[in-house]
């Protein structure tokens, strides 16, 4: 049983201190400074506290301009990251694996889209089908650099995609896509850098690329990537 001296003691520590400050006191500079510590999960978890908060947690997470998931461990918390600051951002990286179902790849896709201002996008370990090339292109004439690497492309499905969806394009990565044959690459134009792993089927028009993209540099590696065995500047 509590004493009176306990019971006393113990509504002294709950009464207020009327001179405490309260955190909703201190100016934005201040409260900004303090939630730059947290990381942008620390962050959204705090949204919806109240409205003067929610405007210093938003100011934060517009610094947030490159983000990285590995789509294995795609969580909630990063599906919610993504749907919030996709507003911000100018660069993603989506590793994705190919046992992964179409329907998740889709809704992954569908956040990327509405990224307005992303300029640089990392794609791996994708089959790619026509309806993700379809959500990729509503942001494609604001990319600058692409990668998609090991996403079993094929010239049939890239083909309408260079022609008319890659016309800021400066740079293009394509490793470990042994179903591409290169065919299709004729369509890029003002292209500054191509990167790609050779392979037995590999067919690159160099004299139509450099026709389309006269100040291009074409890198090859060979299969592997152990060395690069072709070097051309355009």
């Amino acid at each position: 049983m509590m004493t009176s001296t306990e019971t006393n003691t113990f509504q002294v520590l709950q009464q207020p201190n009327p001179d405490a400050l309260n955190i909703l006191q201190l100016n934005d500079d201040c409260l900004i400074k303090i939630f730059s510590y947290l990381n942008n999960y620390e962050l959204i978890d705090l949204l919806g506290t109240c409205r003067k908060l929610d405007e210093i947690i938003h100011i934060n997470l517009r610094r947030c301009k490159d983000l990285s998931f590995n789509f294995r461990h795609f969580s909630s918390d990063d599906k919610r990251l993504l749907q919030i600051v996709s507003p911000y951002l100018t660069s993603i990286e989506l590793s994705v694996g190919y046992s992964i179902s179409s329907e998740s790849v889709l809704a992954a896709l569908e956040l990327i889209s509405n990224c307005k201002k992303l300029r640089k996008l990392r794609l791996h370990y994708v089959v790619m089908r026509e309806k993700y090339l379809k959500l990729i292109g509503n942001i494609s004439n604001h990319l600058e650099k692409i990668d998609l690497s090991f996403c079993q492309l094929t010239d049939e499905l890239m083909t309408e995609f260079f022609k008319w969806k890659c016309n800021s394009l400066k740079e293009i990565i394509l490793i470990g896509n042994y179903t591409f044959w290169g065919v299709s690459l004729i369509y890029l134009k003002n292209l500054k850098c191509l990167t790609i792993e050779s392979h037995e089927n590999l067919k690159i028009n160099v004299e139509q690329l450099k026709v389309n993209n006269p100040k291009a540099e074409i890198i090859i590696y060979g299969k592997g990537r152990l060395k690069k065995i072709c070097d051309v500047n355009l």
